[in-house]
């Protein structure tokens, strides 16, 4: 996990620059706890000028055809027991004004929601079966 530079974060970082048009700069942090199985992130990006609505507004238009995305609302943070056994990622944000970051957590079980799922998830597409078949 070695913070603060997390294996994945350049992909992130590319990722999402390539989605923003230009560099981005993320504070990503994982975070081991005795827990049975699962991933929860929290990630701290600056928000500019924007607001927890714009910034949620932006996730319903990504993710509301998206079966496996759930944006929670604002303050209602996601937990590891609600996504074990799924395919699901549970995610929500709040608004540091001290700092003018947003502050988002995610939460995933990375034996489901991962490679394997993922493999099942791009077969149903490629394959014309519903995207949900095999994966809850």
């Amino acid at each position: 996990y070695v913070p603060p530079k997390h294996l994945h974060l350049s992909e992130i970082e590319e990722q999402l620059g390539k989605a923003a048009g230009g560099p981005i700069t993320v504070q990503f942090t994982t975070h081991l706890a005795p827990m049975h199985r699962g991933i929860h992130t929290t990630i701290t990006v600056p928000s500019g000028s924007k607001t927890i609505e714009e910034l949620y507004t932006c996730w319903e238009k990504a993710y509301s055809k998206t079966p496996f995305v759930i944006p929670l609302p604002t303050c209602r943070f996601p937990d590891t027991a609600h996504v074990v056994g799924t395919n699901r990622i549970e995610m929500s944000a709040v608004h540091d004004p001290r700092t003018g970051n947003f502050v988002i957590f995610s939460v995933l079980d990375n034996l489901i929601k991962g490679a394997g799922g993922q493999a099942v998830q791009i077969m149903n597409l490629r394959f014309g079966f519903n995207e949900t078949d095999g994966l809850q």
